[in-house]
């Protein structure tokens, strides 16, 4: 392979795994702290998309409002699910609640087609989609943009978790929730918080990779999947490990064209991910908190 193949594919694969590392991360925020895992994180970044097109090609808002707005909206709903649906049954275990999350995840499939219809739309790309060279490699402005952004967010929330007050709330609760509410941790809403969270961040990973494809009500599941492997390779509820996970399922995925064709390029995910579960079931980095919530 040439230098030049070597590092296009690089780039690209580390673009896509930007977005799956947000996935990833949206998955952790939640389970670090609740410990529901939630099927339907691809399909808040789907909702997302979604709710962006409406903002911005219908509504014409700028581009500055239209991403905080769209992340907002899935954001809210997340709590309102977490509260009406999921709460419940926090009692019952985790496996009624991943239940519950799969359930949701169809829900929302459904309410898209509903509310937007089947047929494809096509969110315009704010950062451009036109190549530009660099250092003799073609550089896609909104791939780039991808990337930059995924991996600032991720930084953010990772300071977020260990060095704010509230971060460290987040941590206790998943610790044990009723030593943290006998220490007057509000529980409840630092649930609805680590909803809220991991709903914006799916929403915005859906809006930064809607512009390089198509929307479609399916699209959750094409994010929800790579996603929930990066968050399982990095180590469920680790920052770093989601960010690792992701760009190495993306950078995977662009290298597995010049072994396989490319429409099993997926194939060699899962084998690698089988591959690593195997050696490190924990994953590179193990999670945080080992302790069941009480």
């Amino acid at each position: 392979m040439e230098p030049a193949a070597f590092f296009q594919s690089l780039l690209s694969g580390a673009s896509a795994g930007g977005i799956y590392a947000l996935v990833a991360i949206g998955f952790g925020v939640m389970y670090r702290t609740t410990r529901v895992f939630n099927f339907a994180q691809g399909d808040f970044g789907a909702l997302g998309a979604y709710v962006a097109f409406t903002l911005a090609v219908t509504w014409h808002l700028p581009f500055w409002a239209v991403v905080p707005l769209a992340c907002i909206v899935v954001g809210v709903l997340a709590v309102v699910v977490e509260r009406i649906a999921l709460r419940p049954l926090y009692r019952h275990g985790e496996a009624y609640t991943f239940i519950a999350t799969i359930g949701l995840a169809f829900a929302i499939q459904s309410a898209i087609q509903q509310i937007w219809g089947p047929r494809p739309r096509v969110l315009p790309s704010v950062f451009g989609d036109t190549a530009v060279q660099v250092f003799g490699l073609r550089v896609v402005p909104q791939l780039a943009a991808m990337l930059v952004i995924s991996l600032a967010l991720a930084g953010a929330l990772y300071l977020f978790f260990t060095r704010t007050k509230i971060g460290t709330a987040m941590r206790a609760a998943a610790h044990n929730r009723r030593v943290a509410g006998l220490l007057g941790i509000p529980v409840d809403r630092i649930f609805s918080l680590a909803f809220f969270l991991g709903g914006a961040v799916g929403a915005l990973a859906g809006i930064l990779i809607a512009p390089i494809g198509l929307l479609t009500p399916s699209m959750g599941a094409s994010l929800g999947v790579p996603g929930f492997i990066a968050a399982l390779l990095g180590g469920l509820g680790s920052m770093p490990g989601a960010v690792i996970g992701g760009l190495l399922i993306g950078i995977v995925q662009s290298f597995a064209v010049f072994v396989v064709d490319p429409r099993y390029r997926d194939l060699v995910v899962y084998a690698a991910f089988i591959l690593v579960m195997l050696v490190r079931p924990s994953g590179f980095f193990s999670e945080e908190f080992r302790a069941r919530r009480i």
